[in-house]
């Protein structure tokens, strides 16, 4: 657990560098960007964003809710944490891990998930490291910046179809009806 923490501090640090960098180096980043489109649209646009990213999150949280709670790797509260500057730039990494591998945990008793065989893993992998190269400015990181804004999207359509398969009414497995390979066979009784 320390060796996790390790790699977050480290890429904060990376990732705080990174952002503050426009800062001081004149006509770089997302300091020009404003300058170019003005400060009303871009504080629009931010909101917007920021709108978008709540939405997201409510949908990420609804799917951790829906996993049976033995299953989940994380709370469900703690995707809200895409929301604290710099460290989301890391932490949704795992945040997406975490919720890819309690989808995936869920899948394997519960047959409404049964025909899936994709939980947004690329996806959603795919926009975080879109949006980590987004950050060095240049046409690589606005080429990363759009990549990663469609994975995003993509991301999100998948999680929402997976959401509204699980809020279905249906029957989930009894425990010993799970098929080996999922944290819940792995557990020693009375765990």
């Amino acid at each position: 657990m320390k060796k996790v923490w390790l790699v977050k501090g480290a890429g904060t640090a990376v990732v705080t560098v990174l952002m503050l960098r426009p800062w001081f180096v004149d006509g770089d980043g997302v300091i020009e960007t404003v300058r170019s489109f003005g400060v009303l649209p871009a504080l629009f646009c931010t909101a917007v964003f920021f709108a978008a990213v709540a939405l997201y999150c409510s949908s990420l949280e609804r799917a951790l809710t829906l996993v049976t709670p033995g299953l989940r790797a994380m709370k469900p509260a703690s995707v809200w944490f895409m929301y604290v500057p710099f460290f989301n730039i890391v932490e949704d990494f795992f945040i997406i891990e975490a919720v890819t591998r309690s989808l995936e945990a869920q899948a394997r008793i519960d047959p409404r998930l049964g025909s899936v065989r994709h939980f947004g893993r690329f996806t959603g992998l795919g926009w975080c490291s879109g949006q980590a190269l987004a950050l060095w400015p240049s046409v690589w990181g606005e080429i990363a910046s759009v990549t990663a804004l469609a994975l995003w999207l993509l991301h999100w359509v998948t999680i929402h179809q997976l959401n509204r398969r699980l809020a279905r009414h249906g029957q989930v497995k009894q425990p010993g009806q799970i098929r080996e390979g999922t944290p819940e066979s792995s557990r020693s009784p009375g765990v």
